[in-house]
């Protein structure tokens, strides 16, 4: 069997570091000191590097660059905390992935463009000189080369933007005006009933899923008016006749529309007159078109009913622009599902 030189060395060390001990008061010789002591440190160096790859938790991710560890630091420290401290890549990085530093970039290079192109025309504009005709030649050969550093900047400028975290402002709720109903409620109409589970169940739906505070739900009488059917939610206390003069209201519910109408600031309308239905106070408005009968209502029933137009469901807001897309989404959805109880 062959013995490599290191083990070889291990042994005679360890078979004289026993002998030193075995003796009182004999002393090792320096020479085997000095051999057993390079194998000493060596093995205390590896034993050290095992445990701290044993114990190194892999609780953050760890990117190398060109053989540096992005997870030290320069100051001998090692984890996951440091990841964005000491490291001058990584704040190098961490600049030019920033959205300030895109923005900042983009800008500065469209600028040098214009100023490269503008120096080129006011230097062609002369012509008397060879500098000026050289510079009228550029004009034409470095057209492509402008038009791709101004794609080129206004691209890192967009990416910058586009990373912006912007919050707009919201706008303050109010406490609305009127009293609350426990359920809703049928105020009038053809029938005169309190409303059906359908029409509760939407009613109540809208209210609790949007940020609807008030839902009313209007329909055409006999002499081509409108009427309070049910209503939910906060309404004001006495239920007042829908004005005379609704252009606003004959427009969503005219027969061949099928569009709401999102009505953001009520405070700034001036058609808030004719919305005396909802409290005085509403700040927002929407509008939703519901066939009348819905699609499962034969000719004869429709002609019978009182007016021929759509009933409309009116929902109000105790804050403006509240309503976003999805809300509205969800309450076409709901309209349509009373719309086919009617």
């Amino acid at each position: 069997m062959k013995t490599t030189p290191l083990l070889a060395l291990a042994a005679i060390a360890g078979t004289e570091l026993r002998l030193a001990h075995g003796f009182s008061g004999a002393l090792v010789p320096q020479r085997h000191r000095l051999r057993a002591a390079p194998l000493a440190l060596q093995s205390s160096n590896d034993n050290d590097d095992d445990n701290d790859e044993t114990n190194a938790a892999p609780s953050s991710p760890r990117v190398k660059f060109r053989g540096i560890d992005a997870s030290t630091t320069g100051g001998g420290s090692s984890g996951g905390d440091s990841f964005v401290g000491g490291n001058p890549l990584d704040r190098f990085l961490a600049v030019v992935a920033s959205d300030s530093f895109s923005i900042a970039s983009g800008a500065i290079g469209l600028l040098a463009v214009v100023v490269h192109r503008w120096n080129l025309v006011l230097a062609a504009s002369d012509g008397s000189t060879a500098a000026s005709i050289a510079a009228a030649e550029a004009l034409t050969y470095q057209t492509r080369t402008d038009l791709l550093g101004v794609f080129a900047a206004g691209s890192v400028l967009l990416n910058g933007v586009t990373k912006l975290d912007v919050t707009t402002a919201l706008a303050e709720s109010v406490v609305l005006e009127g009293k609350a109903l426990p359920s809703p409620e049928s105020v009038g109409g053809a029938s005169g009933e309190r409303p059906g589970p359908e029409v509760a169940w939407g009613l109540e739906s809208v209210l609790g899923a949007t940020p609807a505070r008030s839902a009313v739900l209007l329909g055409s009488d006999k002499d081509g008016g409108w009427v309070v059917l049910h209503r939910a939610g906060v309404v004001p206390p006495v239920p007042a006749p829908v004005p005379g003069k609704t252009p606003i209201l004959d427009r969503v519910g005219s027969p061949g529309n099928t569009r709401e109408t999102y009505l953001p600031t009520l405070q700034a309308l001036p058609g808030r007159t004719e919305l005396n239905y909802l409290p005085p106070n509403a700040q927002m408005a929407v509008m939703l078109p519901i066939a009348a009968g819905g699609e499962a209502q034969s000719e004869n029933e429709s002609e019978s009913e009182s007016g021929s137009g759509n009933s409309v469901l009116v929902l109000g807001g105790n804050a403006a622009k509240s309503f976003t897309p999805r809300d509205i989404a969800w309450s076409r959805i709901v309209a349509e599902r009373i719309g086919e109880s009617l």
